[in-house]
């Protein structure tokens, strides 16, 4: 079933929220909805998700931020732009059960097949 406007700015309202109780959440929240996501919307997901993984302090905030991005490129049709945001992540600071995430997504970006 389609995610409609009014959902999907619900999912970023919260993606965006000062909580990372909240961030957490919604962006599990994200990863449950897979099959309804259009490609912009996953694609608006995915690059916010990453924008806040740059600087997120939260642990798990974060897994859950780099979880999300993960499983919408992996599951939705994401432009390579919108996974852009990975770049400005420093990995070394990463926690090693997250580098899988990473390491994932740049290889993505980097023409690993899916994205178009």
């Amino acid at each position: 079933m389609p995610i409609d406007t009014k959902q999907f700015l619900a999912v970023l309202r919260a993606i965006l929220s000062e909580s990372a109780v909240i961030r957490a959440r919604a962006c599990d929240e994200a990863t449950d909805w897979v099959d309804g996501w259009s490609g912009r919307q996953a694609g608006a997901v995915v690059s916010v998700s990453l924008w806040l993984a740059e600087g997120e302090s939260d642990f798990d905030a974060l897994e859950a931020e780099l979880h999300a991005a993960s499983e919408l490129v992996e599951n939705c049709e994401v432009d390579r732009r919108d996974i852009q945001g990975v770049r400005a992540i420093d990995r070394n600071r990463l926690p090693e059960s997250m580098i899988e995430y990473y390491d994932y997504l740049v290889s993505m970006l980097d023409g690993d097949e899916k994205p178009s």
